[in-house]
């Protein structure tokens, strides 16, 4: 995958970002580039899922897979994850959260594994996003 630095601007699939609106990356993370760690709440996780699974945007028509390293060998590809018999394939979406502001901060949906496996920590502006449920389609 492509790695950026949290709220650097974002320059991946630019095509559907309207002109004039400021766009940030969150979370593309990468094997070997330290990442900021620690603790979110499971109602911000819910809320994430959520969201990302109802207001998927910039989807490719590939998968990409986590690069970190896994404990527990190779991660499944594409990798998926399963909560309340509902089935969620991730690695080839983004989720786009936009703030009060109109400022857009845009990950790929790969960033719920971040977070629930590698302990990944967005930035406050983006935690804050997922619980007022700010999803751009």
């Amino acid at each position: 995958m492509t790695y950026y630095t949290d709220l650097t601007p974002y320059e991946y699939l630019t095509d559907d970002i309207p002109n004039g609106t400021e766009s940030l990356n969150i979370g593309w993370l990468e094997n070997g580039i330290e990442f900021p760690v620690g603790e979110t709440s499971e109602l911000m996780r819910e809320q994430l899922l959520r969201l990302i699974q109802n207001h998927p945007s910039g989807r490719t028509r590939g998968w990409h897979s986590c690069s970190l390293r896994h404990e527990s060998g190779r991660l499944s590809y594409p990798y998926s994850i399963e909560r309340d018999g509902r089935k969620t394939v991730l690695g080839s979406a983004e989720i786009r959260l936009t703030l009060d502001s109109g400022l857009i901060l845009i990950a790929p949906n790969l960033i719920f594994h971040y977070i629930e496996d590698h302990h990944y920590l967005p930035p406050a502006s983006f935690i804050d996003a997922v619980l007022k449920g700010k999803a751009t389609s």
